[in-house]
């Protein structure tokens, strides 16, 4: 996630108790909906997105005039493709991004041509950011093992961000990419790997039934992901010249500030568990059985 707001230390970057109270606050919403009221969390998520969508208008420099018109399609077609990806599927999800992004765009005529690009890339952008991308966690909650998985992708992405942070603000010395993201540094990058490894090699086995080594590759795999994700938020902010997205979260910036990471994880955890499937199913593999074997192209 990206690095958050109103820090009295100039390492850290970070109002500490602010960030650890609204960070505890927040996780224990978030698991506590996950597993005791399903449909809570989705909500959850929808309010999230939604947020974000009004923080990422504000951020792209949108007149007031322009957010009024914008944001309510964008909020509106997020809340149907995440719906129906709750609901129907990734083929609903698919077909509600369409039905959302036309609808859109039909709509934004009524304010004449100026601008009528700009407007569209924007609410394109925003629905697949904030839309498809957070409705990959729908599908995940569809799979049978759902709320498990949810809940390992969460971990290891949370992970990911106090690994980072925490070698990162003590031994920081080599930025990833300064121009995009000025507080990532490779000490951090390598905190980040070392974290979600760790849970990832804990937590697959514990909750999922699979290989520890297994749950070491998706940490190495998500942690490349989830960096991107990173770079991308902090590419976005810096195109805005903004340095948080928002400033709702104290301690941590925006609710973007603290999505960068999931985002872009939700999808990459999705296709996981799809090919995990795959190899179970097609390939004759009892993955939870550590059977291996089946996955070798032995003829």
């Amino acid at each position: 996630m990206g690095a958050p707001a109103d820090a009295p230390s100039p390492r850290s970057g970070r109002n500490l108790p602010a960030a650890i109270g609204i960070g505890l606050l927040l996780g224990g919403l978030v698991v506590g909906t996950l597993f005791l009221a399903e449909p809570l969390f989705i909500v959850v998520v929808i309010t999230a997105m939604a947020w974000g969508a009004v923080e990422l208008y504000r951020a792209a420099g949108a007149t007031e005039a322009r957010i009024r018109r914008g944001v309510m399609s964008a909020v509106v077609g997020i809340i149907a493709v995440l719906l129906a990806a709750a609901l129907a599927g990734a083929t609903g999800m698919m077909l509600a991004f369409a039905a959302a992004f036309l609808i859109g765009a039909v709509l934004r005529l009524r304010g004449g041509p100026d601008g009528y690009l700009a407007d569209i890339g924007l609410l394109s952008f925003t629905l697949a950011y904030l839309g498809v991308l957070p409705g990959f966690v729908m599908l995940l909650l569809r799979h049978a093992d759902g709320q498990q998985w949810v809940f390992v992708f969460i971990a290891l992405t949370v992970a990911n961000d106090v690994g980072g942070y925490a070698v990162g603000a003590l031994f920081g010395r080599h930025k990833v990419a300064p121009a995009l993201s000025p507080s990532k540094s490779w000490e951090g990058l390598v905190g980040s790997l070392i974290a979600q490894v760790a849970v990832g090699c804990w937590l697959f086995p514990a909750l999922l039934g699979l290989p520890w080594w297994l749950g070491g590759i998706v940490g190495v795999l998500l942690t490349a992901v989830a960096t991107t994700g990173d770079v991308l938020e902090s590419a976005i902010k810096r195109d805005a010249g903004v340095k948080d997205s928002g400033n709702s979260l104290p301690g941590h910036g925006g609710i973007l500030d603290r999505l960068d990471s999931l985002l872009p994880n939700a999808a990459a955890a999705y296709l996981i568990v799809v090919l995990l499937d795959l190899a179970t199913e097609r390939l004759g593999a009892d993955l939870r059985a550590g059977d291996w074997v089946g996955l070798l192209p032995l003829g």
